[in-house]
C-alpha cells in the first residue's frame, strides 16, 4: 500500500558522479492546500495507481541506467513522465486533488520551447505547482533567465547534486 516503508534509501552515486542541476520555477507560495501526507492516502483511490506501481521497478532501472552512462535525454525523459504521471494521479484521486496552475503548464511549455530549441531541459514535480527543471550546468543560466522572465513565476531557485542536507547551527557544547 501506499505510505508504507519499503526500506531506506541508498545513495546509487558520489555527489561528484554526475553534475546536475535544478532550476526551480517558483509559480506558488502560499502552503497547498491539500498536503503531500493527503495525497499519499487518495493515491490508491485513483484508477492508475495500480499500473503505475506495475511499471515502477522497470522504470527505476532506466533511471539508474541513465544515472550510470549520464544520460540526461533518457533521465529527462522519465523525470517528465513522471511528474506528470504524478499529477494524474492526484487528478484521479477521489476526491481529486488539483495541485497544477495555469502558471504551471505556463513554465512547462517554456522548457519545452528551449528543449525544442536545444537547450537540454527537463521538466518535473513533486506535489505541487511549482516546477523543477533537471539540465546540465552550461544549461542552468539560459534555463533560469527564460524562466524568471516568465511573469507567471514568481522567482527561481538554482541547485544542484550535494552531499546532502547539513545543519548550519552554533556549537551548544
Amino acid at each position: 500500500p501506499c505510505g508504507e516503508d519499503k526500506g531506506a534509501a541508498a545513495q546509487l552515486f558520489p555527489a561528484d558522479h554526475w553534475d546536475l542541476r535544478d532550476v526551480i520555477a517558483v509559480v506558488e507560495t502560499e502552503p497547498k492546500a491539500v498536503s503531500s501526507r493527503e495525497g499519499h492516502r487518495r493515491a490508491p483511490t485513483s484508477p492508475f495507481f495500480d499500473t503505475r506501481l506495475d511499471h515502477l521497478d522497470r522504470r527505476l532501472d532506466t533511471v539508474r541506467a541513465a544515472l550510470r552512462a549520464r544520460d540526461i535525454e533518457q533521465l529527462g525523459d522519465i523525470v517528465e513522465r513522471e511528474g506528470v504521471e504524478l499529477h494524474l494521479i492526484a487528478m484521479s484521486s477521489t476526491p481529486p486533488i488539483y495541485y497544477w496552475r495555469p502558471a504551471t503548464l505556463a513554465v512547462m511549455e517554456a522548457v519545452r520551447d528551449l528543449r525544442d530549441s536545444g537547450v537540454a531541459a527537463y521538466a518535473t514535480m513533486d506535489a505541487g505547482p511549482n516546477v523543477h527543471v533537471i539540465c546540465p550546468p552550461d544549461a542552468e543560466p539560459q534555463i533560469a533567465d527564460r524562466l524568471g522572465a516568465l511573469p507567471e513565476v514568481h522567482h527561481t531557485i538554482r541547485d544542484g547534486v550535494g552531499e546532502g542536507p547539513t545543519a548550519d547551527v552554533p556549537s551548544l557544547l
